[in-house]
């Protein structure tokens, strides 16, 4: 007998039954296993088969309706054709995955998206530290091996899927949710006032300087670290580090 789809309302909206932070957490888990089982279809490998089945308990066990489970299964709304596979299934993962914040807890009042809370009140409890690092690929890698030594969660933009997204958009989603961060000034670029190329001095790359500016309005100052190296110029108004 074909259950009957259980249709949120407006007095039965979704909520999550588990912290913004662990729903995250599993579901990225998910995503990570997802790209990593082989793309066959979900009725012909077990592996594929495993992935989908936990995916689609796991979403119904953190939230308080069928919602987040039947917008991942595609139940009772549009159906893909020929052959299921994962790939199909993580586009809708993805999606859930970037509403998370838009969900209310249950027991909770807030109406305010819990990230922006989070970062108001600079009090994540996220293990995840972002490293913003310019092209000095030896210097990020020892931070990365350092941070994992901690049992903290390194977050290295271009090892992340793009997903369709700018390169801006793909730094706000992944910057989201962390913690603290890492800022390696490292002396890749040259600048000097003009007409005054005997001031010339080593920069760090620009989008590094905006990265910086992006986390001490994002998480405060006190949850940074800048690491420079090569007599690298550093920022004025930073001049405390």
């Amino acid at each position: 007998m074909a259950r009957a789809k259980q249709e949120p309302t407006q007095r039965e909206r979704t909520k999550l039954l588990v912290p913004l932070e662990e729903a995250r957490k599993r579901i990225r888990t998910q995503i990570e296993r997802g790209e990593a089982v082989p793309n066959q279809s979900v009725n012909e490998n077990d592996e594929a088969r495993r992935w989908y089945d936990f995916t689609s308990e796991l979403l119904r066990q953190i939230s308080s309706t069928d919602e987040l489970r039947d917008d991942f299964t595609g139940y009772g709304s549009y159906s893909f054709s020929g052959d299921i596979t994962p790939s199909n299934y993580l586009n809708r993962l993805y999606s859930i995955y970037d509403r998370l914040e838009l969900l209310p807890s249950v027991g909770s009042s807030e109406t305010l998206a819990p990230s922006v809370a989070i970062k108001r009140s600079g009090k994540s409890t996220s293990r995840r530290v972002f490293i913003v690092h310019g092209h000095d690929d030896g210097l990020k890698e020892s931070v990365a091996r350092f941070l994992t030594s901690l049992d903290l969660e390194p977050v290295i933009l271009h090892e992340l899927p793009n997903r369709g997204r700018t390169v801006i958009e793909k730094f706000e989603a992944y910057a989201d949710d962390v913690a603290f961060a890492v800022i390696l000034f490292t002396p890749d670029d040259v600048g000097y006032p003009i007409g005054k190329v005997d001031e010339a001095k080593p920069r760090a790359r620009q989008n590094v300087v905006l990265e910086l500016g992006f986390f001490m309005s994002a998480i405060g100052r006190d949850r940074l670290c800048v690491l420079y190296k090569g007599g690298v110029d550093i920022p004025s108004d930073y001049s405390g580090v």
